[in-house]
């Protein structure tokens, strides 16, 4: 299919090899976020659905919560046809509090919310969002077929679901398309189950290839974030201690690399996920038209052999 597009299984169609991350669009914990300017890229990437494949759009219902899938239906609104939409479900808030419940209740319930959000009555693609430990999958997965079936749904995927709890029940639900898990430069855990679990014909969505814009190659050991932005919390190790150190030595490697190719940094770090899984959408949360455009760089980027083995090795450690 080639290095910008992919054919989406059990949907059949052809969609661009990065996906439009929009958590962003729901304007919490990020920072200083300009949503207009978030909308402004959103329509950007539907125009370009005009001459190349749609993008794959990445919500969920607690992203906000619940106004990035708003936006998102707004933006939406007359050309549906131009954008390939997925959802997640299974973080609920009581009280301020997040829990998980990735039972066929709620998620019958969650999927009609979402569509009404959204303005939709149908999903391309159903994702549950974080195991609960107590449904098994293999029930959430059965809902999930039956939502299919009844038209509600066009395919349903995981995230954060370890492979090897995947492996084994991928072959039984052919509505299964997708798998999400957190993957960069920084972060190449289970690379090897990964790859498997593309062979075996899931796609790989992965989240954080830019690793909270660090890959960007923006941010330093000064850098400050403030109390409305996560990345201030020890719990964003790749920011902190010991671990920040460690990134920045690759993103100084990135950099380099980034210079010899005249191509931006996130554009790089995108290439280098893309070069590793050919059954691979990186997922890259949108805050411009700009981020969009240097990310949508990497579709256009053919790694060297000699490139891509420096910065394997530089991430090895």
């Amino acid at each position: 299919m080639g290095q910008g597009l992919l054919r989406f299984p059990v949907l059949k169609r052809d969609v661009r090899r990065l996906a439009f991350g929009c958590e962003p669009l729901g304007g919490f914990n990020w920072g200083d976020v300009d949503i207009p300017a978030i909308e402004a890229a959103v329509q950007d990437a539907l125009d370009a659905a005009d001459t190349h494949a749609p993008m794959l759009f990445d919500t969920a219902d607690t992203y906000g919560p619940h106004l990035s899938e708003e936006r998102l239906g707004r933006c939406l609104a007359g050309q549906r046809d131009r954008a390939v939409v997925a959802s997640k479900f299974g973080v609920r808030l009581t009280d301020g509090r997040a829990w998980y419940d990735t039972s066929p209740a709620y998620a019958d319930r969650a999927l009609d919310a979402s569509l009404e959000r959204l303005k939709m009555e149908r999903l391309d693609l159903y994702q549950l969002h974080w195991p609960d430990t107590v449904t098994p999958l293999a029930t959430s997965f059965a809902a999930l077929e039956r939502f299919r079936e009844e038209g509600r749904i066009g395919a349903y995927g995981v995230s954060n679901v370890a492979p090897a709890d995947l492996a084994s029940l991928a072959a039984d639900f052919p509505g299964l398309s997708s798998f999400s898990l957190s993957y960069s430069l920084l972060d190449r855990d289970d690379e090897v189950e990964i790859a498997a679990l593309c062979d075996a014909g899931l796609v790989f969505l992965p989240y954080g290839c830019l690793a909270q814009g660090l890959l960007s190659g923006k941010y330093g050991a000064g850098s400050v974030f403030g109390a409305g932005d996560r990345r201030a919390s020890p719990k964003y190790r790749n920011f902190h201690g010991d671990r920040l150190q460690r990134n920045l030595r690759i993103v100084e490697a990135l950099k380099s690399e980034a210079t010899a190719l005249a191509a931006p940094a996130p554009a790089v770090a995108l290439a280098f996920v893309l070069a590793g899984f050919d059954r691979c959408i990186p997922l890259a949360g949108i805050k411009s038209g700009d981020q969009l455009n240097q990310c949508l760089g990497a579709l256009d980027i053919a790694l060297p052999d000699e490139s891509l083995a420096r910065l394997q090795k530089v991430s090895e450690t």
